[in-house]
């Protein structure tokens, strides 16, 4: 199993084991979370994250496993808080994937729109215009409300007209379904999960931790076996009232206003921060958008040189990111899993300096998002961006 996986690219069986227990661990968390333990709040979004970059995008690269449907399957581990499979083929594998750091063809520039993430970027066609408040900068913890929520629903058309309309003038270039997929009705309903499941687990709380419930221990509300059959009889004979009272667990589920919304909130919001610190500090770099990048005829030239690359030969920091560690081996060869970068890494570096493709490193996720977000900084500042275009120009 190991050596044909090797050979194929594919998931090793040690890779296999890591991702059952990451699973386990997300399912304590959101047994954890639905009857109102704070601890939840925190480790949903870890292992959440852990879970689906480890599997989910692997998947949607067809490099987690030989079997297509097997792809398919875990390409949903994204839900409900990161995106859609159904629009992040065309998105990311397909848009993001062959023109990384393209200002009219990559849609991973707009994620903070107005703000701008590529120095070639010199749209002024905003609300906002050239003017810039903290609060764009607070768009890291709304990715997943963008692309598992409006993208699905403006891809897909589920939605008025002034709303897509809005929606491919703000987002440029727009992220839709491909055309063939456009058609099939499977597909279009298939995508519409993500939203749904989307809005569901933010309105669970709401609806689960109702006030003037039973604030005593439920049968069955013990941890392990008892959870869960707590949870069946509730759902089978307690319809709404008693989801709150098995919600309820050991603390009851008397909660407020401001603790539900904690319990609403707070898992998106933070599985979007990691999604934003781990996906983007690689590309939004100085060195990855200088003018020879895009110059670079080479295909897999570009593709290494789109990227900065931090504890590149480190198998934890594999796991912890799902390979994006080391984005510039990610994009060259993204049918391979992630699982195998950290062996490769080394022999990918020298096949680079034996080609003259200086990859470039940082020493530390810290301290490439330091230098992504000064980057950043810099170029939405009218007065430091003509600098940074004459300095990345003559680079």
């Amino acid at each position: 199993g190991g050596a044909r996986a090797r050979v194929r690219g594919t998931a090793s069986a040690a890779h296999a084991y890591m991702l059952v227990a990451f699973g386990v661990a997300q399912l304590v968390g959101w047994v954890l979370w639905a009857r109102g333990h704070l601890l939840g709040v925190l480790l949903v979004p870890l292992f959440h994250w852990l879970f689906g970059v480890n599997s989910s995008h692997d998947a949607t690269h067809f490099a987690l496993s030989g079997s297509p449907a097997v792809n398919r399957l875990l390409a949903y581990a994204s839900l409900p808080y990161f995106y859609s499979p159904g629009t992040w083929y065309a998105q990311h594998v397909v848009m993001h994937h062959t023109a990384a750091n393209q200002i009219d063809k990559d849609p991973d520039l707009q994620h903070f729109q107005p703000l701008k993430l590529h120095v070639a970027d010199v749209r002024t066609d905003f609300p906002s215009g050239e003017v810039h408040t903290c609060l764009d900068y607070l768009k890291c913890f709304g990715a997943g409300l963008h692309l598992a929520f409006a993208v699905p629903i403006a891809a897909g058309g589920a939605c008025t007209r002034s709303f897509r309309a809005w929606y491919m003038h703000m987002y440029s270039p727009p992220i839709l379904l491909p055309p063939g997929l456009a058609r099939s009705a499977s597909h279009r309903l298939l995508n519409l999960c993500a939203p749904v499941l989307f809005v569901a687990f933010i309105a669970y709380p709401y609806v689960a931790f109702g006030g003037g419930c039973d604030t005593r221990p439920n049968d069955g509300g013990g941890d392990g076996g008892g959870v869960l059959a707590a949870a069946a009889g509730a759902c089978m004979s307690g319809g709404a009232s008693g989801w709150r009272n098995w919600a309820g667990g050991r603390g009851g589920c008397d909660f407020g206003f401001a603790r539900k919304s904690l319990f609403a909130f707070a898992p998106p919001m933070i599985s979007s921060l990691i999604f934003m610190l781990v996906t983007q500090v690689s590309h939004v770099q100085p060195e990855a958008q200088r003018a020879h990048v895009d110059d670079e005829s080479d295909f897999f030239k570009r593709q290494a040189l789109t990227s900065v690359d931090y504890n590149g030969g480190s198998r934890l920091w594999g796991a912890l990111t799902g390979g994006l560690n080391v984005q510039s081996l990610h994009h060259t060869l993204p049918h391979i899993s992630s699982c195998h970068y950290a062996s490769i890494y080394p022999k990918f570096k020298a096949i680079c300096e034996r080609h003259d493709v200086a990859l470039v490193e940082r020493t530390s996720l810290l301290h490439a998002a330091q230098t992504a977000l000064r980057y950043i900084w810099m170029l939405n500042h009218s007065k430091r961006k003509l600098l940074f275009k004459e300095i990345l120009a003559g680079a």
